[in-house]
């Protein structure tokens, strides 16, 4: 397993923000066999509310990102010309190239300057794994500050006929991070098991199979009803929770023994909000006492936000602590766990988006890059 150490990466300040449409479980009734069955499961797994994007809004993961920042922009007087580092985490980005960071890097006026890129395909992960990337540059001195933007909007991911959809929703997360000459620990530990891919992925959409004619209509029914496109999230449920049953009290081991910690010595111990159901699991098999685990009210209030879901936590429920232990797992390939020190954090919890933005419908924009395409090849 991987071990990752950092003395001088100090996280400033954070806001998470969600889009503005919300709606509750209750649309996801139809694909339970009974409604004794739903209020079971909406007991088990802690279903709520999410905060979802529309074809109606047009909003981008790219949109959530840019919202986040100026969002921190302002709550923390932040200077956006002093920023040097921009790196975007997603697994839903607005454009396949170039990419996402690119495109906020110039939306936002950062400087030219400013060192940008993007991790994509990380899921719950994308914020641990992301700040691994992020401490290294800082701590290396190749930077001395850099944003951090954890967007997804995963539940445009998976069909609306399907009950999964239901457990998904969008948000973005803007994270400020410096150096500090003081010691400031910071300490991670990683699990790859890429092997099992075929069991956590969305078969189409790249270039393994691009989305053509052939596929374009084709839908898959299992004998619920549920509905499923070959770019639709294909996850075994079973492969997931045996690859977190077997990784996560590893690596919470490890951490424990790297950082020299007990539970005893934290405030909270935080985990990815796939489900209430999952959060008491990692909390059982890695023995973290019951009230130093994080609850399941982020997950009831915002549902699985992808690589927000971590950053989410911090928002809804870590205000005003100090050490903390972390814990994902990424769409049951990879297992991560971290300890970061919360204490100074500017908090800025979490907000609903206050305007969507001006766009052009789906039709115009279509239209809009057929004409580029005429006017750049004459």
């Amino acid at each position: 397993m991987a071990h990752c150490s950092f003395q001088h990466v100090q996280l400033k300040a954070i806001v998470s923000v969600v889009p503005p449409t919300k709606v509750d479980c209750s649309a996801s009734k139809e694909f339970f066999a009974s409604e004794q069955l739903y209020e079971r499961n909406k007991t088990v797994l802690g279903l709520g509310d999410r905060y979802v994007v529309t074809k109606e809004d047009q909003l981008t993961s790219l949109d959530l990102g840019y919202a986040a920042v100026k969002s921190l922009q302002a709550k923390a007087n932040l200077d956006l010309s002093k920023i040097e580092g921009l790196v975007v985490a997603t697994s839903t980005p607005a454009f396949l190239n170039p990419a996402d960071s690119f495109v906020l890097q110039g939306r936002l006026g950062l400087p030219a300057s400013t060192l940008c890129y993007t991790l994509t395909g990380l899921a719950c992960n994308g914020f641990l794994l992301s700040l691994i990337n992020v401490a290294s540059l800082i701590e290396s001195g190749a930077l001395k500050n850099c944003l951090l933007v954890c967007t997804d909007t995963s539940s445009t991911d998976s069909s609306e006929h399907n009950i999964h959809h239901f457990s998904f929703a969008d948000s973005a997360s803007a994270i400020l991070l410096e150096y500090t000459p003081d010691v400031h620990d910071m300490n991670f530990v990683t699990h790859t098991q890429g092997e099992l891919y075929e069991n956590f992925l969305a078969p189409a959409g790249g270039k393994h199979i691009p989305i053509e004619a052939d596929i374009v209509n084709r839908v898959e029914s299992d004998p619920k009803g549920n509905e499923w496109r070959l770019w639709d999230d294909l996850s075994d449920g079973m492969q997931v929770l045996t690859f977190v049953t077997r990784s996560m009290p590893k690596i919470m081991q490890e951490l424990l023994e790297l950082t020299q910690l007990t539970y005893d010595d934290v405030d909270m111990v935080a985990v990815n909000q796939s489900n209430a159901l999952y959060i008491r699991t990692v909390g059982q098999i890695t023995k973290v006492p019951r009230n130093k685990l994080c609850s399941a009210q982020t997950f009831t209030r915002y549902s699985n936000t992808a690589s927000g879901s971590v950053p989410l936590v911090i928002c809804d429920q870590m205000q005003g602590l100090g050490q903390c232990l972390f814990m994902s797992s990424g769409i049951g390939l990879v297992a991560a766990a971290g300890r970061i020190n919360l204490q100074g954090v500017q908090n800025f919890g979490v907000e609903v988006m206050p305007e969507i933005p001006k766009k052009r419908s789906r039709a115009e924009e279509i239209e809009y890059w057929v004409q580029r395409f005429h006017q750049i090849n004459g």
